[in-house]
């Protein structure tokens, strides 16, 4: 049995490797375009909301106080929104990072199982306990990351949405002010 690395092994290894970097590029690029874009997004929003502002003047206290009012409760609106993408953004791309490092954890299992197969076939006698063994904790420790990823997926998820179940009593309310008091002044 040939227990050498071939030069094929070797191709194979970096072409793996190169292929880990790219996903893990895109991943990265792809969720950074997208907080760009939510930045900018806020920053136009920040800017239309600055400018729209009507200056205080005369007239109606009543007119004046539920423009400012409205303006403010769309202002929390659209941070609320803004929140709530950034969130789901990190979310997402950590479940995509999750996914990606669960297809390199069962790679890198997949590999040990190889290696340890070709070990056992030129291993001295009285050796299989061992890698039988080892081939348990290899597949233990996987089964146990797998699981923890999920986990911590499911609670990030259920802490998302309790966070905004939480932020939707504050934008009624504010929303239900602003919509009393614009009916005041009329």
């Amino acid at each position: 049995m040939n227990t050498l690395v071939s030069p094929q092994q070797i191709a194979s290894v970096a072409t793996g490797n190169i292929s880990a970097f790219q996903s893990l590029a895109d991943i990265v690029m792809n969720a950074s375009g997208q907080l760009m874009a939510l930045n900018f997004d806020a920053a136009r929003n920040l800017c239309v909301n600055v400018s729209a502002a009507t200056p205080v003047v005369q007239g109606d206290l009543r007119d004046q106080v539920a423009s400012g009012m409205g303006a403010q409760a769309k202002s929390i609106e659209q941070t609320v929104e803004y929140f709530n993408s950034i969130n789901d953004l990190l979310v997402r791309t950590q479940g995509e990072l999750a996914d990606f490092g669960m297809r390199q954890l069962n790679d890198a299992s997949h590999s040990i199982a190889e290696t340890l197969e070709q070990f056992a076939g030129a291993a001295p006698a009285g050796t299989s306990d061992m890698i039988s063994a080892v081939k348990s904790a290899v597949s233990n420790a996987t089964a146990t990351y797998e699981n923890f990823v999920k986990n911590t997926r499911s609670l990030a998820e259920t802490n998302l949405a309790a966070a905004a179940n939480a932020m939707q009593p504050m934008l009624a309310a504010t929303t239900g002010a602003v919509s009393k008091s614009g009916k005041k002044a009329a």
